[in-house]
């Protein structure tokens, strides 16, 4: 919860480090099912942002009402039911199908488990702040 630019200065934007190209920038203002593309428009009107992947990955940087909610809505399009308190891969997958991080998909194999294994570390001091 440090940086709201990957790095300070990555492609990453906002507390949930969502890219301008990524699911939830383009991928929800351009969703198949009008619904989706219906309330993430509605979200950016109601915080005052233009309804286009640039506007919306700027704000989204400070704006974490906007980010939040953006957030929220790509959660809402996977079609797999959240998974439960403690099942990592569950929610390891869930991540890869939703945010489809970048650092994922163009790594290499060593660059992938390292990720997978930041990810456990991150789920496991996650998991206890909610199950202490």
């Amino acid at each position: 919860m440090r940086y709201r630019r990957q790095h300070g200065n990555g492609p990453a934007r906002s507390l949930w480090q969502a890219e301008r190209g990524g699911g939830m920038v383009s991928g929800l203002l351009r969703y198949h099912d009008h619904r989706v593309r219906d309330l993430a428009a509605g979200l950016c009107a109601g915080r005052g942002v233009s309804p286009d992947a640039m506007s919306v990955w700027t704000a989204i940087e400070h704006d974490d009402v906007l980010a939040a909610g953006l957030a929220r809505l790509l959660l809402w399009t996977d079609p797999a039911r959240l998974p439960r308190l403690g099942d990592e891969e569950g929610a390891w997958q869930l991540y890869l199908r939703t945010w489809r991080p970048g650092a994922f998909d163009r790594g290499t194999p060593a660059q992938r488990a390292e990720l997978r294994q930041k990810w456990a570390r991150n789920y496991a001091r996650a998991l206890g702040e909610v199950q202490p």
